[in-house]
């Protein structure tokens, strides 16, 4: 039987739409939140990865302190 090292990291992006805008204080909210504003589409978004590390199928470490792509 060999041994089995996976390590996967799953990726996650959340969309929030404001329809007719956000006001000043709700962007800035948003904003210490961690969401990133999209220009071009007109939305919020927030961007989450999940680290783990499976040794033959059995989780051995979660890194579940999800790392946010904004605060990068």
């Amino acid at each position: 039987m060999t041994k089995q090292i996976i390590q996967d990291q799953i990726s996650n992006t959340v969309r929030r739409t404001i329809l007719g805008g956000a006001t000043l204080d709700q962007h800035r909210d948003l904003l210490s939140q961690g969401w990133r504003h999209d220009r071009m589409a007109n939305q919020y978004r927030k961007t989450t990865i999940r680290y783990e590390t499976y040794h033959d199928g059995v989780l051995v470490e979660d890194n579940s302190a999800v790392v946010d792509i904004a605060a990068a």
